[in-house]
């Protein structure tokens, strides 16, 4: 064990030493299947997947089961609070939770649940609305790498292999960042050399950029604005690179909106406002782009808008879509066309529903399962709901179908996106169930065909 002593935060670091160890809160059930031949596998190293789009170009999964053939359980571990969904590369999976007061990243193995190295900071957590002060972002692995911006801005970068930290910064005093309802959130974007974030700092750094290598700053966008729940991604308008932030976090009076950066300098294109009008709010859902056009939705006063970039990098509003409330998951854009999101801000009234990018148009509304999300494979599109459902479903202009379902448990709150690695399948239930059988803990599915 090393215990280390940084900006005066204590750090509890452990790695393992050759094999991963068994965790004593893991519980195994067996092994996956082998995959199948010509299965295609994919990592999974950042929110939104490879390409930031919800998609992955894993194949050979089963999208169809019943009662008695559903997806095993190959194991479970337990955790502690928080909606950071994991992520996973090269048989790992890293994942971000608050666990005996500690703010805690564990490196786990895929296939077994074993861990690797986990590294514990002691934050003094808080709690608003009834809901926990804990990581609502998940780390961002970038090849030997893992980037982490924790609940009080403290970045840190990581060893992948041994979890040795080889630098940090406590943006949160260094920036006076606003820590939000929850916690600081947003996940650490890695382009190039750079790691950006969602910042929103003091002296209006709402946006900032460091070395990937050695953490030293290397600009800020300035604007007054507070960071968000959104992470910060990658798009190009006109053939332009930019990054998109959807920016407007915990302030009085209420203020944010979407940021268009240039990468390498980090100046705005423009600052186009849209939140809230009440301050117990915040931007939390992650735009999506077709072409030179931008959907981008908060849910509690002004729902959705629909945006055109012109040849100028200025926005100009094409529709807007009061109704069409997204809190905070990520829609789906299939066919370069078709949105398919969940709107509204609670479990009794989220609705799926698909959007025609097009032209503005919603082509349908139905069903009912919580505020949950979608993820799309090369099989398949899979789904989950509130309350612990997994579907595999179909999802077209005309409407959804459910093609199978399993309840892996039942629990509010699933508000964590899936993921899927090597044929694996990850599922974070973030509360205790009703009945008391089962606490918080990410599942493994074998998900292979």
């Amino acid at each position: 064990m090393r215990v280390l002593f940084f900006c005066s935060l204590l750090f509890v670091s452990w790695s393992a030493s050759g094999e991963p160890s068994h965790a004593d809160r893991l519980t195994t059930h067996g092994s996956p299947r082998p995959r199948a031949q010509n299965a295609v596998t994919e990592d999974w190293p950042h929110f939104l997947g490879r390409e930031y789009n919800l998609v992955s170009r894993e194949s050979g999964l089963r999208t169809r089961w019943d009662k008695e053939t559903e997806p095993k359980l190959l194991w479970e571990l337990q955790r502690g609070k928080g909606y950071a969904p994991p992520v996973a590369a090269a048989g790992k999976v890293v994942m971000a939770h608050r666990l005996d007061g500690m703010e805690t990243i564990e490196c786990l193995d895929a296939t077994t649940g074993k861990l690797h190295w986990i590294d514990q900071i002691p934050i003094d957590f808080g709690e608003s609305f009834g809901y926990p002060e804990a990581p609502q972002a998940p780390p961002t692995i970038d090849g030997d790498k893992v980037y982490f911006m924790g609940t009080r801005a403290l970045l840190r970068c990581y060893d992948f292999e041994s979890g040795e930290i080889l630098w940090k910064r406590d943006l949160g005093k260094e920036f006076e960042v606003e820590t939000h309802f929850f916690g600081k959130g947003g996940a650490p974007l890695i382009y190039g050399d750079q790691v950006i974030l969602n910042l929103g700092g003091k002296d209006n750094s709402a946006v900032a950029a460091f070395d990937k290598l050695t953490g030293d700053s290397r600009w800020t966008t300035e604007q007054e604005w507070d960071g968000s729940y959104a992470s910060p991604t990658p798009v190009s308008f006109h053939g332009q690179p930019r990054i998109l932030v959807f920016a407007g976090g915990k302030s009085k009076p209420p203020h944010g909106g979407l940021l268009s950066v240039d990468p390498q300098t980090g100046e705005a294109d423009f600052a186009f406002p849209w939140r809230a009008t009440r301050e117990a709010s915040v931007n939390s859902s992650t735009p999506r782009v077709v072409g030179n056009r931008i959907f981008m939705s908060e849910a509690y006063t002004e729902g959705g808008v629909l945006l055109d970039i012109g040849d100028t990098m200025q926005p100009t509003v094409f529709q807007k879509l009061p109704k069409t409330n997204v809190q905070f998951m990520t829609p789906l854009v299939r066919e370069g066309r078709y949105l398919y999101g969940i709107t509204e801000r609670t479990d009794i009234t989220a609705t799926w529903f698909c959007l025609d990018m097009e032209t503005g148009e919603e082509l349908w509304r139905e069903g009912n399962y919580g505020r949950g999300n979608f993820l799309e494979t090369a099989d398949g599109v899979f789904a989950t709901g509130e309350f612990g459902q997994f579907m595999s479903v179909r999802l077209t202009p005309e409407g959804p179908e459910i093609l199978s379902e399993m309840q892996p448990f039942y629990s509010p709150e699933t508000f964590c996106p899936p993921t899927i690695h090597d044929g694996l399948l990850f599922l974070v239930q973030s509360t205790t169930e009703p009945d008391g059988s089962s606490e918080p803990r990410i599942l493994c599915f074998d998900l292979r065909r």
